[in-house]
């Protein structure tokens, strides 16, 4: 919880991590930002999902702005991350926006612009409007509601899930900032000319990034080019001089500077203009999608479920497609660039995609008896723990009689039975053509299983 003085609390509802709760501080010590013309509300949008922009005239509306102000503090505690940000332009720039009077109240979506045409300006009004008028193609996860989130929206369209590690640096391309471009392209119906510009802005400011940072690494970090991403900077005993922590500082934004660099050069490898194969293709393949974002820092266990594990990614990033209606998961195993992305997404969109069946073996069940009357009779009792990929090996080619055991982590009654099953096959040890396995359910997928077996 955070308490201001003004009286009221906010309640924090993000991840509990270092960066998560600086970027929470950060969010209430400056809720609101300050734009003058059309490049910096552009600037915003580059780094934002949404934009909600009041237009103020500061001498007639000092009461609206204190509504706003409480609106935008308020309004943490449903987006702790402030993908949602909120900015004010006061004035004779309002006009820059075409706005005579003041005051005003806009919401600047990716693809359309939304004004209040209420005259009611208290906190819980301009709450209310906000939380309904706002729609993202792509938003971030928070704890608490990752399983409501992800079931609203796969009931109405397939899902892309994209793990990815979360940057709360701003001017930072990240593999989100690719998606939401991809996104935004597929959802396109209309060739909106809004929605490529908004890109192409997006496109050129990390362009100019990128330039401004190989500049720096040029000249203000020419002591430390070449940096290594497990890199340390070498403290001493004097590590807390002013001039250390100023070479320090220094040694860390090089750092960040050189892996921005290398992230964008490495995402946005190949050609742009694929970019135009994928406008609207949601609508003219009637296959609509969004795009729900994990932190794979704290949802690798959900990655886990799905069969994917992001720790054998040097990235720790991956792409998947869930369609709950045919029941298919789709992942995708090449490399994640704009390009390889671009093309899953049409193959998604054409029915060509493989679906994902998850394959893990589960820890061997075997016994050892210690003593056995019968010493032609091999000593293992032997419940046989296999896989999805050993399905068709052990289960559909073996001329045995097989009995197979599917059992669930979740299943209070089934380490009993596996129990059973133990001493069944003790019973049945001396029955060379009688063999016994079971499976974990939860972890594999049997894709056609009974149409195979009969």
């Amino acid at each position: 919880m955070s308490y201001r003085s003004t009286g009221f609390g906010l309640q924090y509802n993000g991840i509990l991590s270092e960066h998560a709760l600086l970027n929470f501080v950060n969010s209430i010590m400056y809720p609101l930002k300050r734009i003058t013309n059309l490049d910096d509300l552009f600037s915003l949008m580059n780094d934002n999902s949404v934009v909600v922009l009041a237009l103020l005239d500061m001498k007639k509306n000092q009461k609206h702005f204190k509504e706003f102000y409480q609106t935008s503090l308020k309004y943490l505690e449903v987006d702790p991350h402030r993908e949602i940000r909120f900015a004010i332009c006061t004035g004779d720039n309002s006009k820059v926006f075409g706005s005579k009077h003041q005051p005003k109240l806009r919401i600047y979506l990716w693809n359309e612009t939304l004004e209040y045409s209420n005259f009611n300006w208290k906190t819980a009004a301009l709450l209310k409007y906000i939380k309904n008028s706002v729609h993202q193609n792509q938003k971030w996860i928070s704890p608490n509601k990752k399983s409501n989130s992800i079931a609203s929206n796969i009931v109405k369209s397939s899902l892309i899930l994209l793990f990815t590690p979360r940057s709360y640096t701003t001017g930072t391309f990240s593999f989100n900032n690719m998606m939401s471009h991809i996104g935004h392209i597929y959802q396109n119906c209309l060739n909106d000319k809004w929605v490529k510009e908004l890109i192409l802005q997006q496109l050129t400011k990390f362009r100019e990034n990128q330039y401004y940072n190989t500049m720096k690494l040029d000249t203000y970090c020419k002591d430390y080019k070449n940096i290594q991403l497990n890199s340390t900077f070498n403290v001493s005993r004097d590590d807390r001089l002013p001039e250390r922590l100023l070479e320090q500082d220094r040694f860390y934004k090089c750092k960040a500077f050189d892996l921005n660099n290398k992230l964008y050069s490495y995402i946005i490898a190949g050609n742009l203009t694929k970019l135009e194969e994928l406008s609207g293709l949601s609508c003219k393949t009637n296959k609509s999608s969004s795009t729900v974002v994990l932190d794979s820092l704290h949802y690798d266990i959900f990655a886990r479920q799905l069969g994917i594990d992001i720790n054998k990614n040097p990235l720790k990033t991956a792409v998947v497609i869930l369609n709950d209606e045919d029941e298919m998961v789709y992942v995708m195993n090449e490399t994640i660039t704009l390009e390889y992305v671009i093309e899953f997404l049409k193959n998604y969109s054409y029915g060509t995609l493989q679906n994902h069946k998850r394959s893990v073996q589960g820890l061997p069940m075997q016994f050892n008896m210690a003593i056995q009357k019968d010493t032609t009779v091999e000593s293992n009792i032997f419940l046989e723990e296999i896989s999805s990929e050993l399905l068709e090996q052990k289960l559909l080619k073996s001329k045995q009689t097989t009995i197979l055991f599917m059992y669930s982590s979740q299943c209070n009654f089934c380490s009993l039975m596996s129990h059973y099953m133990l001493c069944i096959s003790n019973t049945l040890k001396t029955l060379s053509n009688v063999k016994f396995l079971r499976v974990d359910g939860d972890k594999n997928d049997f894709n056609n299983l009974a149409s195979q077996m009969v």
